[in-house]
């Protein structure tokens, strides 16, 4: 059974309740299936984790967590050895989902169980999550600060006039150290 890919991956159930819970603007980016059928689903702007079945304390329904990336404060991967008991998991964390050391995983809507022998499939597909949730952040410019040149580029024309020696090295690291600490209260 694939772990990876498109909507065809999910089991009918979760295929339901996808329906019922995308937008018609929004699209699936890709879909990684967990344990006991639980599935995460990478859309547009945000990510769905559907659960159905016993595991999820729904023997009849489903469970559904949508989390936008913008929201997303981290992932984590708990892997114990192949011959822990634990199952292990990606935690997507977030302000309302702290890691919390005493959870189910097979659960909680913030969290996706695995087969500890696909861990590495896994593990590559937490990499393309990442890159998502940054992607979503890029664009979250406190309004104060739009249009205005960033840090890097002001360092860079700071290190320009220090090369042809407009600026001794004093000078360069003083005003560089003014920089980033405005830039710090900003953020």
């Amino acid at each position: 059974m694939a772990i990876f890919g498109n909507i065809e991956i999910l089991h009918k159930k979760v295929k339901k309740v996808l329906d019922e819970n995308i937008n018609q603007d929004e699209k699936v980016l890709f879909c990684l299936v967990g344990a006991f059928k639980q599935s995460l689903i990478a859309l547009t702007n945000r990510l769905l984790i559907i659960k159905t079945g016993h595991m999820a304390d729904v023997p009849f329904g489903a469970r559904t967590g949508s989390i936008m990336y913008k929201d997303i404060t981290g992932i984590e991967t708990h892997v114990s050895g192949g011959l822990s008991l634990e199952v292990p998991y990606i935690e997507i964390l977030t302000p309302s989902y702290d890691s919390n050391t005493k959870i189910n995983p097979a659960k909680n809507l913030n969290c996706l169980p695995f087969n500890y022998r696909q861990r590495d499939e896994y593990l590559a597909q937490v990499k393309k999550l990442e890159k998502l949730i940054m992607e979503a952040k890029q664009g979250e410019i406190p309004e104060q600060n739009k249009g205005k040149e960033d840090i890097v580029s002001k360092i860079e024309r700071l290190a320009a006039l220090y090369k042809d020696g407009a600026l001794t090295e004093d000078e360069f690291q003083a005003a560089k150290k003014r920089l980033i600490e405005r830039w710090l209260i900003l953020i």
